[in-house]
């Protein structure tokens, strides 16, 4: 009998917690801190900084359908300040940087990149230099949608490298946001940086560090961290269809 309502202690538990999930707007606003140069200069020194400051996830060896392979190498290490897991993925895709950078530097492309990405949509004026952007996604082991509010800026280093930045931050004044019914979570840093190796291949480095908010433990967060590296892939899959 006491197992009977340890069960349904637990089922009712579960319940309270999805409703609360479901209808979430914002638990706590988090305003954004830090300027560009800040989080431009922490996305350089993260992509850069040697493997022996992170903790190796292994290795994963994929082939394309052009009978190439590519192999992502997976970092973690903790986020400085926030304790999320940061991912860092590493791989050489067998493309031309140009190629590369067309894909990873248009942001309309992402859905096809991230498989958990339902939509996005430029919140920000036609025009702007660094663009404000809206991307709902269903993130790895998360009940509700989630919503992110971007800043995006692209750096460009002569024609031999490029990084797209992506962190959140408060809609800009004055603009609506589309109503998305998902819970907003935060970027705490994200992008790519993509180098040229030689003229037919270019190396990519993807980090990625989310608080997707709500009541998930960071611990699960973290244990789902990996799936994000999957974008890599489908990076080098969608480049196939173009070439």
């Amino acid at each position: 009998m006491n197992q009977v309502f340890r069960f349904i202690r637990n089922q009712l538990t579960l319940v309270r917690k999805w409703r609360q999930n479901a209808n979430y707007t914002s638990i706590k606003h988090v305003p954004v801190t830090g300027s560009d140069e800040d989080h431009a200069k922490e996305f350089d020194a993260l992509c850069s900084s040697p493997c022996e400051e992170w903790s190796s996830m292994g290795s994963t060896r994929t082939k394309l359908s052009s009978e190439k392979e590519i192999v992502v190498h997976l970092e973690k290490k903790k986020h400085w300040k926030e304790g999320f897991d940061m991912l860092r993925a590493r791989t050489t895709l067998p493309f031309p940087i140009d190629v590369v950078w067309e894909c990873v530097g248009d942001l309309r492309n992402r859905p096809q990149l991230d498989p958990m990405t339902k939509s996005l949509q430029y919140i920000s004026p036609t025009g702007v230099k660094h663009p404000v952007i809206q991307v709902v996604s269903n993130p790895f082991m998360v009940v509700a949608s989630r919503e992110f509010i971007l800043h995006t800026r692209t750096i460009h280093h002569g024609r031999n490298s490029h990084s797209l930045i992506l962190h959140s931050q408060d809609p800009p004044f004055g603009v609506s946001v589309p109503v998305s019914n998902a819970v907003r979570g935060r970027v705490l840093l994200s992008g790519f940086r993509v180098e040229r190796k030689s003229n037919s291949f270019t190396d990519v480095v993807y980090l990625c560090s989310t608080d997707p908010q709500g009541w998930i433990p960071k611990d699960i967060v973290n244990l789902g961290v990996s799936k994000s590296a999957e974008i890599l892939v489908h990076l080098a899959r969608h480049m196939e269809t173009w070439l």
